[in-house]
């Protein structure tokens, strides 16, 4: 036999369902209007979500410097190299492209991948490792548009990369140079 309370009396164990009652629900006006503050939210947040989703991560304009800024550090040491490699590829300086870069550097040679360690072999393999493809995507590269990451600066598709080499244990000093050097079958 179950328990029986008094009239009004309130059980000492309520029961674990909720109960809803019609006064505990809003008119429908009120009702409508909560459910469009809701979509209206919902909403927002979901256009947000696909804006920085669909985002490339491609700095613009003078967005560049703050991106190189906040992931790599001091823009005006990496706006300096990208620009003088952008020249000395344009001047075909194959003893300033070298100077630029970090050695030893992974290029591909006659198809092979070699290991440059010195600036003297950089230059005298200049012209097998700055194929006229590569110095094409760099030359055309706008700073604005370019590809800015923890890995460094991208420019092109990654027929080229341009970043800081620690100086010291901490990472403090860097010496930002050509990191990478690399053909793409889609440079044109």
């Amino acid at each position: 036999m179950g328990r029986s309370f008094a009239k009004g009396a309130i059980a000492p164990n309520p029961p674990s369902a909720f109960v809803l009652t019609a006064a505990m629900l809003p008119d429908a006006d009120e009702f409508l209007r909560m459910m469009r503050a809701y979509f209206r939210r919902t909403a927002t947040c979901m256009l947000i979500t696909l804006i920085g989703v669909a985002t490339p991560a491609y700095a613009q304009d003078k967005s560049t410097d703050a991106a190189i800024n906040a992931t790599l550090g001091d823009h005006t040491k990496y706006k300096q190299v990208i620009l003088a490699f952008q020249k000395a590829i344009n001047n075909h300086d194959a003893a300033g492209v070298a100077a630029l870069v970090g050695y030893p550097i992974k290029v591909k040679i006659d198809g092979k991948d070699t290991i440059v360690k010195t600036k003297k072999s950089f230059v005298a393999n200049y012209d097998k490792i700055i194929t006229p493809a590569i110095a094409k995507v760099i030359k055309n590269q706008k700073y604005e548009d370019l590809m800015v990451s923890y890995q460094g600066v991208m420019l092109g598709q990654g027929e080229a990369w341009i970043n800081g080499i620690c100086l010291d244990n901490s990472c403090n000093k860097v010496d930002v140079k050509v990191v990478t050097i690399q053909g793409k079958s889609s440079a044109k």
